[in-house]
């Protein structure tokens, strides 16, 4: 099992061009992030609700997004996983 978080890259295989080089084994990274991350609610201009109530419930739209604000993000070297 690999915990949440991580990113796994499977086999790449080469493409026509020589700086397409592929790969053969399965690579896993786990980034980090170092900053401020905020929830924001963004006012596109949506107006009024979906949905009839009746066969669809009648929903207002929100927009929420995150703020992402000077942050770091860190991805070390991938490890080779070991898979059969």
């Amino acid at each position: 099992m690999i915990p949440d978080g991580i990113l796994t890259q499977p086999p790449i295989p080469a493409g026509e061009n020589p700086e397409e080089v592929g790969t053969t084994q399965w690579a896993k990274v786990l980034p980090t992030m170092k900053g401020t991350v905020r929830i924001v609610r963004v006012m596109p201009g949506l107006e009024g609700s979906t949905g009839d109530g009746a066969g669809y419930p009648a929903v207002v739209l929100w927009s929420v997004g995150g703020y992402i604000h000077e942050n770091i993000i860190h991805a070390p070297a991938p490890a080779v996983l070991d898979l059969p």
